[in-house]
């Protein structure tokens, strides 16, 4: 009686220990934080739009993209070209959210936009509400 009061606690402590660490920062649906994680848009006098930074987020495959915080708001997700007019992915409506819920962000297709050397897309969103904190999963 007195082993499995001590034995299962300590099971269970170390199973919890033996976890993959990497597996703390995903969630269910296995998306992962890439460096835009809750960033605040700028003004971008070029475009006349709020944008998050470019060059943070080079991804391939399907984003989600997540309104954290500014209120709801329409948003486009475009891939920078630097020799061409910027690729225009998509265009779309969010409220904010504190989970990757697909229900509430938006996943976005962007393997016809990946290209350069690293065969990947170089995405930014742009929208023109100036309080919005947007996250990109990959």
């Amino acid at each position: 009686m007195n082993l499995k009061k001590t034995v299962i606690p300590f099971l269970v402590s170390l199973f919890t220990l033996v976890l993959p660490f990497s597996s703390v920062f995903a969630d269910s649906a296995g998306w992962q934080a890439t460096n835009v994680w809750q960033q605040r848009v700028h003004w971008n006098s070029t475009l006349d739009y709020y944008i998050t930074n470019v060059d943070d987020a080079p991804v391939s495959g399907n984003v989600l993209v997540c309104l954290r915080s500014g209120g709801g708001t329409y948003f486009y997700v475009k891939e920078y070209d630097p020799d061409n007019k910027d690729d225009h992915i998509t265009y779309d409506y969010l409220e904010p959210t504190d989970y990757t819920n697909s229900t509430r962000c938006k996943m976005v297709d962007i393997s016809s936009s990946q290209d350069g050397s690293n065969n990947k897309a170089e995405i930014y969103v742009q929208t023109l509400n100036s309080n919005a904190v947007f996250s990109i999963y990959d």
